[in-house]
Parts: C-alpha cells; sequence; structure tokens
C-alpha cells in the first residue's frame, strides 16, 4: 500500500505528480493514513480470514482525492494554513472515538489561537480503549473523564488554546 498526501489532498496507491510537499496543515496526512491503514486491515483481514474473500470487499487503487472538494485534487485552488488560526466558538460535542480524532486533528494543526469547549459526560471505559485515540489503559482504570484526557492532550499540543470541559451531556448546558 503506497500512501502519500500533501496539505489538501491523500494519494493511495498513486504516485502524486504535483503536491505542496513543505506545508505545516496535517488535514489530508491525518486523512490519508487512516484510509492506508484501513487499506492493509483489509488484507490482513482476508490473508487471516479467506472465508470472508466472498464479501463484497474492495481495495483503494489509482485514488486521489481532495478533502476540499470531494472530489480529484486541484493544486492551484490550495489554501494555505498559516500558524495562529484562530478558533472561535467551536465546541466539540462528545470526545470518544470520533471527537477524539477531532482533538488529535486540531492538536496536529500548527499554532492554534482562541478557545474550544469539549463537551462529554462520559468517563473511559476498557471495552471502548481501541477506539478512542486519546486514551490508556490507566485512563479506564482510573475512571479518567473522557473531556479531562482531551482537555491534558489538546493543552500538551496547543498552549495558546484555551481548552474549556464540560463533563455534563450537551442537553444539560442547553
Amino acid at each position: 500500500v503506497m500512501i502519500e498526501a500533501d496539505a489538501w489532498a491523500a494519494f493511495i496507491n498513486v504516485k502524486a505528480d504535483s503536491a505542496d510537499w513543505n506545508t505545516t496543515c496535517p488535514i489530508c496526512p491525518l486523512m490519508a493514513a487512516t484510509l492506508g491503514s484501513t487499506e492493509i486491515f483489509k488484507r490482513i483481514l482476508l490473508r487471516n480470514y479467506p472465508d470472508q474473500a466472498q464479501r463484497s470487499i474492495k481495495f483503494l487503487s489509482n485514488t486521489a482525492f481532495s478533502a476540499l472538494t470531494y472530489g480529484l485534487p486541484v493544486v492551484s485552488q490550495v489554501p494555505q494554513i498559516r500558524p495562529g488560526l484562530a478558533l472561535k466558538n467551536l465546541a466539540i460535542v462528545g470526545v470518544g472515538a470520533g471527537g477524539s480524532a477531532a482533538v488529535y486533528g486540531l492538536a496536529s494543526m500548527p499554532e492554534l489561537a482562541g478557545q474550544v469547549s469539549l463537551i462529554d459526560p462520559g468517563y473511559h471505559k476498557r471495552s471502548n480503549l481501541n477506539r478512542y485515540l486519546l486514551s490508556t489503559y490507566d485512563d479506564c482504570i482510573n475512571q479518567t473523564a473522557k473531556v479531562a484526557a482531551a482537555m491534558g492532550f489538546l493543552s500538551n499540543y496547543q498552549g495558546g488554546l484555551r481548552v474549556i470541559p464540560y463533563l455534563k451531556s450537551y442537553e444539560d448546558l442547553l
């Protein structure tokens, strides 16, 4: 599986003819890593469980995808993200599987400013450990609140960002 990416385009099993390899935007590198690991997992699945071959499992080949257009990448339309991107009125509701991935993406951005609210009433559980990107086994044993772990992770990488945790459901905040 060949994986390449620049700021806004992911390339799976295809050579990128033109791309900006000097960008600091992590959007498509994260997406390409997800798609690439999915392709690898499908191959491992079929190698270990050949009886699954009758299922309609498709593999990506010659795939180029733009997160800007949800189509083919257009290099001339690529915006540059400069350090100091300001967040305003941003809230992530739920910091479990999907929300922790969003927090990880934010942490990967260059020098964010402003504030983000993290909203989740839950605590880490061992049964979900494989799905929570920011969790550790100790978080499960210590019953760490998901917002606390997400806040700590984000604060470690984005010192200029104000993180406001809410250990409540979204409905309780309305």
